[in-house]
């Protein structure tokens, strides 16, 4: 990632709309599906745990490693209260196998050069029955200067990423696309992009919003999450999965 872009994440990651929105939905999905036991703490890995919300919001789970390719990232997560900082690459991890009770990737196997590596690598970390959950960028139809300015390498069909984790030997409980609600204006802008692609170097994609706006697309996306509790959606800008290590 572009080292401006820890910085803008970083300001914007505890209270802007879409990160507000996936923390919501990945503490639903650990709620419902990971064994969670207040005398047992989970040990919990973060991979590519950018500027450390996400492993400041799993704290509350048990014991959290915040690991990223980036020193600069970490010293952002450092400064949320993680202290447990672990430098590497989620293709190479340099962990202990089946230590972690949840592993959370969000938004970071379409990083690697070799997916299928990264996968295996969180598999072999994880406990039996140890749960993944997992965010990707869903549908190529939608790759545009947002995904360069984040090197992201592909993004995913729920075809594609459900044989992916099934070739590393998860055993997939809950596989869906989400943030579905964006999914036409997204889809406007990205063609719009085509047909006038923009003369400045890539950026990322995440406009100024007012308060107000921003906490009704935060409740919005909060709806969404409960909905997709009880069902799947057949659409969206991004892909959610929970996958189980089994016995």
């Amino acid at each position: 990632m572009n080292p401006a872009e820890y910085e803008k994440m970083y300001r914007l990651e505890r209270d802007y709309w879409w990160f507000v929105g996936r923390r919501y939905l990945v503490r639903s999905l650990i709620l419902r599906y990971a064994q969670i036991d207040a005398d047992h703490p989970l040990m919990i890995l973060d991979i590519g745990c950018g500027t450390g919300a996400t492993a400041q919001e799993l704290d509350q789970f048990g014991t959290v490693v915040a690991l990223d390719v980036s020193e600069t990232a970490l010293r952002y997560t450092l400064q949320r209260g993680i202290g447990k900082l672990v430098v590497g690459s989620g293709e190479a991890l340099p962990l202990p196998s089946n230590f972690f009770d949840l592993v959370t990737a969000l938004d970071v196997l379409e990083h690697m050069d070799d997916d299928s590596r990264g996968a295996s690598e969180i598999r072999r970390v994880l406990k039996p029955n140890g749960i993944l959950v997992a965010t990707v960028p869903a549908l190529p139809l939608l790759w545009s200067q947002h995904d360069e300015a984040l090197h992201h390498r592909r993004r995913y069909t729920a075809g594609s990423f459900l044989k992916l984790m099934e070739n590393s030997g998860f055993s997939v409980i809950k596989l869906s696309y989400c943030m579905t609600f964006l999914f036409p204006i997204v889809l406007a802008a990205r063609l719009l992009e085509r047909l006038h692609p923009p003369r400045k170097p890539p950026s990322t994609t995440l406009p100024a919003v007012g308060p107000a706006v921003n906490s009704a697309l935060s409740a919005l996306l909060r709806c969404e999450a409960n909905a997709l509790l009880k069902t799947n959606f057949p659409i969206g800008v991004s892909l959610v999965c929970v996958a189980k290590v089994p016995c």
